[in-house]
């Protein structure tokens, strides 16, 4: 027959090992219950540990890309609504310019308009968002067009101007005996090859031609922005700087409606070149779009493939939480009586 060695110092420690392993296993069995996952996935899948690491990294790029295109989005958003603007006062201004053609005193009608039209083109080929500029292309750090009057690219018309015709827009007399064929000549060989690139650059934009580009899926890139030298826009600032700096109310009516009939085929050259410009941009939308869709679905199948191998039933976890606190408290009782234990009080 054995014999055990028994006495209240072996049993508290191991009541005291019991509470220790039990506050451990509680702790997990707290966290399952709380996050509905295993709380050590490496502990609970072994060799399938590997699998889960790949499929939450292949979640979160996921994740990253919608976020990203939401950001893309909002981007395109503000850039389609700047040429939808553009658009507009360019086809206001253009029955502004035919209806004062053959009026006298045309010019101090469109001229006003004019302007106004030149710093919404400035404005908006300025426009930011999230501290970038829109309409830069790459060059996303930098205002693309500075405001006309006082600007180098005013300075330059000026200066072309005047070395054409011998005489400053100032000179109102001389200014009033341009001929229809002087303006269309000056307008052809001095003024158009101002507003083509590379010309354009830098006097009238510091943007880029190249766009920029964003990986909208894991597979697929497409540009995502416009810049301000898309043809469209260098017709749109050539058309305003006839109507403002060639001697608007000045001229004779022969040469005045000589700019408006050039104007007005900037105009239109514009608004087509625009609405290719924003077709483009729409395409990049749709692209985006359909990019998300396929993504959300993947995006599905992963959180579904995670969750079963990651996940625990709440409830079972919940009841497992209640029983280790019931024997926690147990141990913790039995401790406590036993170290009230004296053997003098048996004596």
């Amino acid at each position: 027959m054995n014999t055990s060695f028994i006495s209240t110092l072996s049993l508290s420690t191991t009541l005291s090992s019991t509470v220790m392993k039990g506050q451990v296993s509680l702790s997990k069995a707290t966290t399952e219950a709380t996050t509905g996952r295993h709380a050590d996935i490496g502990e609970t899948l072994g060799p399938l540990t590997g699998r889960d690491f790949s499929l939450r990294s292949d979640y979160a790029r996921v994740l990253n890309l919608i976020d990203t295109n939401a950001i893309v989005t909002g981007r395109l958003d503000a850039t389609q609504q700047g040429i939808t603007n553009l658009t507009s006062d360019a086809n206001t201004f253009m029955q502004q310019l035919l209806a004062a053609r053959g009026t006298a005193g045309g010019a101090s009608v469109v001229t006003p308009s004019a302007q106004t039209n030149m710093a919404s083109l400035v404005d908006t080929m300025n426009t930011t968002l999230n501290g970038q500029y829109l309409f830069a292309g790459i060059n996303t750090a930098v205002p693309p067009m500075s405001s006309y009057p006082g600007s180098p690219a005013q300075t330059a018309v000026d200066t072309a101007f005047q070395a054409f015709f011998t005489f400053p827009q100032s000179n109102t007399t001389a200014v009033a005996g341009i001929t229809a064929a002087q303006m269309q000549t000056f307008i052809t060989t001095k003024l158009d090859p101002m507003f083509q690139l590379p010309a354009w650059n830098p006097t009238w934009s510091t943007a880029s031609s190249q766009n920029t580009t964003s990986r909208i899926s894991t597979t697929q890139t497409v540009a995502t922005s416009t810049n301000a030298n898309d043809p469209g826009f260098r017709d749109l600032a050539e058309a305003y700087t006839m109507v403002l700096s060639l001697g608007g109310s000045s001229l004779g009516q022969a040469a005045f409606q000589t700019v408006i009939d050039n104007a007005v085929g900037k105009l239109g050259s514009a608004v087509y070149n625009m609405s290719l410009n924003g077709g483009q941009l729409g395409t990049s939308q749709q692209q985006i779009k359909d990019a998300n869709d396929r993504m959300s679905i993947q995006k599905d199948l992963y959180n579904s493939q995670i969750n079963k191998m990651e996940a625990v039933d709440p409830t079972e976890a919940s009841v497992r939480v209640t029983s280790l606190q019931s024997q926690i408290e147990m141990s913790l009782s039995l401790t406590s009586q036993l170290h009230k234990l004296n053997l003098v009080d048996f004596l």
